[in-house]
């Protein structure tokens, strides 16, 4: 009956809306619809994002402010917000635009400072590694906020673990901050920075930007290796095995795992380093393989449960046991595995992690990552049809299943070695020296 009821209610709405709706607000209607269908958080276990009360009048209002909304620019920034209330990290609309204005700055989150990485314009160079204390009238805390606001992310993820770029990074990142500090029609904006123990304000201008912005990666080897790649390199000096996880849109060929583990045995390698700290998301099974060169017997492990939308409710479709099957004796890793982990260890990366740290089967080091409790994944598409624009969210909701890890929001390594804005200046990886100093050296915990 509640199925239905709700079925009835969402067809009244459609209809009720069809024949005096825009162009958006039908975009927007599509939306709705993919949502009501197939997405996890809409069921009432294990955490809906919001009761179908609070769903239908965030529905209602949405649709309403949409009607003097007359381009794909204003219509994405407008239903961010509403996409954000989704508690959804691979919940997103598409929207780029080359004219888009950014600050001349990459910024990025070392503790609870906020510091200029890279310029986007050589004249700002003298910036480099300032501290930066406020924008505009906002100072920074409240600028993550706002920010917040419209940036999609996994329930209780984004504030507190600080997203690894701040601003230009994101999309329309820098275009969000400058709506939602009212300088969207203004041509520069006061910045407030800190360097040398000294404040001083400077009048930066916005500018557009014709392709994406770089920035250096916090990870070992970053000079050399692309951010984007899988790799691996054998260190004899310290008889390890050192291996970057790239990102989501780098393929992981069908032999990697067994030759990465083939390097390790033929050097005699003591330990496997696995840098997942560029690891954005994708197929996770190929990490969660190489845990079964390091194991003699079929081992029962924790990993995540899982549900998927089925009507109403939510289906369970993995109960949290994952059988590790070990490989054959000859192809045996007789060594450690140890996992370098960050704030960029996202969704299908936070797999090997949690199988790792709940089994047992890896020493884990670097800042704390993912969302301990439920989060989202496995994202879905739509086209929407006036805009031409894409919507993705996600049909699956995963918990972590092993009751007995304490581990708070986050999931924490065991070894916690944050960066510090210096260690990025001068090129030092803190959690790789930790590496070298404590592990390579004997001490295997």
């Amino acid at each position: 009956m509640k199925f239905l009821l709700s079925v009835f209610l969402l067809l009244s709405f459609l209809w009720s809306c069809h024949k005096s709706e825009n162009g958006y607000q039908s975009d927007f209607r599509q939306i709705v619809q993919a949502l009501e269908e197939r997405h996890p958080g809409l069921a009432d276990y294990p955490l809906p994002f919001t009761c179908r009360t609070n769903f239908q009048q965030l529905v209602d209002s949405m649709h309403a402010s949409l009607v003097s909304i007359d381009n794909n620019r204003d219509f994405y920034f407008h239903i961010m917000p509403f996409i954000h209330e989704l508690g959804d990290g691979h919940a997103w609309v598409s929207y780029s635009s080359r004219d888009s204005r950014y600050l001349p700055l990459i910024l990025s989150w070392f503790g609870d400072d906020l510091h200029v990485v890279s310029v986007l314009d050589s004249s700002y160079n003298s910036l480099k590694y300032a501290k930066v204390l406020s924008i505009g009238s906002y100072e920074t805390l409240s600028l993550e906020r706002l920010v917040n606001k419209v940036l999609s992310s996994d329930m209780g993820n984004h504030f507190h673990l600080r997203k690894a770029q701040f601003g230009n990074a994101f999309w329309m990142g820098n275009e969000m901050l400058l709506r939602e500090v009212g300088a969207a029609d203004s041509d520069s904006i006061v910045v407030i920075l800190e360097q040398n123990f000294h404040r001083h304000e400077i009048r930066l201008p916005f500018a557009p930007i014709r392709s994406a912005p770089q920035y250096r990666p916090f990870v070992r080897n970053f000079i050399t290796a692309p951010a984007d790649t899988h790799f691996y390199r054998y260190h004899s000096e310290y008889q390890t095995v050192y291996c970057q996880f790239g990102s989501v849109a780098a393929p992981l060929s069908d032999t990697f795992t067994d030759e990465l583990m083939e390097t390790a045995r033929n050097n005699k390698a003591k330990t496997i380093v696995l840098d997942l700290r560029r690891m954005s998301g994708g197929d996770a099974q190929p990490f969660i393989d190489i845990f079964r060169y390091c194991i003699s017997d079929t081992q029962d492990c924790w990993l995540y449960r899982a549900w998927q939308r089925n009507g109403m409710e939510n289906r369970e479709i993995f109960d949290g046991h994952y059988t590790l099957l070990p490989v054959a004796e000859s192809m045996r890793f007789h060594g450690q595995i140890v996992i370098f982990m960050g704030k960029t260890t996202y969704s299908a990366g936070t797999f090997p992690v949690v199988i790792a740290k709940d089994n047992d089967l890896a020493l884990l080091i670097g800042e704390p990552c993912g969302n301990n409790s439920v989060r989202y994944g496995q994202s879905e598409k739509i086209k929407l049809c006036h805009s031409g624009l894409t919507f993705s969210h996600s049909t699956k909701i995963w918990q972590r299943a092993n009751p007995f890890i304490a581990d708070g929001i986050y999931i924490k390594p065991h070894v916690e070695i944050l960066p510090s804005i210096k260690d990025y200046q001068n090129m030092r990886d803190p959690v790789w020296d930790y590496f070298v100093q404590n592990i390579s050296n004997g001490d295997r915990r």
